[in-house]
Order: C-alpha cells, then structure tokens, then sequence
C-alpha cells in the first residue's frame, strides 16, 4: 500500500543511512532547502511532485520507493538499532 507517510521515513534513511549526508549536504545534493527536507521528515509537509521527482532523480531510485510502506533496509536497520 503506497502512502504519503512513507515518504519521511524512506526518505531519512536513503539520506542517512545510504548517502550519510547531513540535512544540509543531502538538499544540496536534491537542490531543495534544508528546511523542505527537515519538514518532510518530520511529516510537517507533504512533498511536492517536482520535489519527490527531484529527491528520487539524485539517489536513483523511483518515486514509488519512497511511497511504498517501510522499506525492508529500513525495517532490518530498526531491527539491527534495536
């Protein structure tokens, strides 16, 4: 099942955990503001297509990757923190 929600948690960990960039270091990367990427972490905002297309274009992967529900590197990653 795709969802918005997913978004911040695929989101934090393909910046954290694949690219092991800073807020600040991944927007550059994406070319959006740090604040967009925070909020969208955090669940504050909701992102915009052209914003969802720009993130998905610079780490190679597709949108749906970033809508579909926990992705397994994130759950094992919970699972290996925990």
């Amino acid at each position: 099942m795709s969802d918005i929600k997913h978004v911040k948690y695929n989101l934090h960990y393909v910046r954290k955990y694949v690219f092991g960039e800073s807020q600040e270091k991944f927007a550059e990367r994406v070319n959006i503001s740090v604040d967009t990427v925070s909020n969208i972490e955090r669940g504050k905002v909701v992102p915009t297509l052209q914003n969802l297309v720009s993130i998905a274009n610079a780490v190679g992967k597709p949108v749906d990757y970033f809508l579909n529900e926990r992705n397994k590197e994130v759950l094992n990653l919970q699972e290996f923190l925990s």
